[in-house]
């Protein structure tokens, strides 16, 4: 489970590397570690404005 403390933003950083390592407490300890790569998802968070609610427009024929 990955827990994030704040919104992730992709147009600030796209991809996110982390190395993830498993010791255990055995005589030796074994080691296991991982490369994982998370990369984020991009939302439409910056959806059109329009400064008038309704546009009229005439077109000739």
């Amino acid at each position: 489970e990955l827990i994030v403390k704040e919104k992730l933003d992709r147009e600030l950083i796209e991809k996110y590397l982390f190395k993830l390592i498993a010791i255990d407490r055995g005589h030796p300890p074994n080691v296991g570690a991982q490369i994982l790569t998370i990369e984020i998802v991009d939302v439409n968070d910056c959806r059109p404005r329009f400064e008038s609610p309704v546009y009229n427009v005439t077109i000739a024929e």
